[in-house]
C-alpha cells in the first residue's frame, strides 16, 4: 500500500509542476510583431535566393547538354552512327527544389506583410 501511495504521488507531482499554463492576459509588445516579421522576410528572402541559385545552377548545367544534344541531332542525320541521348535527372531535380522554393517563399512575404500592417494600423 505504501509503495502504491508513493507511486502515485511520483505520477502526480511532476504531472502538476510540468503542466501549469500560462496565463494569457500577458500583451504581446510591438517588438515581438516585428521581429517575427523580420524572421518571415529574413526566411522568405532565404528561400527566395537558395531558390533562384538552385534553378541557375540547373539551367547553367543543362544548356551544355542541351547543345550537345543538338550537335549530336544535326551531325546524326549525316551519320549512321547512332544518337546517345543525355541524362537530365540531376538538372531536373535542381530545377523542380529552385521552383518549388522560390513559390515556398510567396507566403512567407505575404505573412510578413500582413503582420506588420495588422499591427500598427
Amino acid at each position: 500500500m505504501r509503495k502504491m501511495i508513493l507511486y502515485t504521488l511520483l505520477l502526480i507531482i511532476p504531472a502538476a509542476t510540468f503542466c501549469q499554463s500560462v496565463p494569457n492576459d500577458i500583451p504581446v509588445v510591438k517588438t515581438d510583431y516585428l521581429k517575427k516579421s523580420k524572421n518571415q522576410k529574413t526566411t522568405a528572402w532565404v528561400l527566395l535566393g537558395g531558390g533562384f541559385a538552385l534553378t541557375t545552377t540547373s539551367i547553367v548545367m543543362a544548356s551544355s547538354k542541351i547543345t550537345e544534344d543538338y550537335v549530336t541531332v544535326i551531325a546524326g542525320v549525316f551519320s549512321s552512327e547512332p544518337v546517345q541521348e543525355n541524362n537530365y535527372t540531376a538538372e531536373n531535380i535542381l530545377l523542380i527544389t529552385g521552383t518549388a522554393s522560390m513559390l515556398a517563399s510567396i507566403p512567407f512575404f505575404i505573412a510578413s506583410k500582413k503582420i506588420k500592417e495588422e499591427r500598427w494600423t
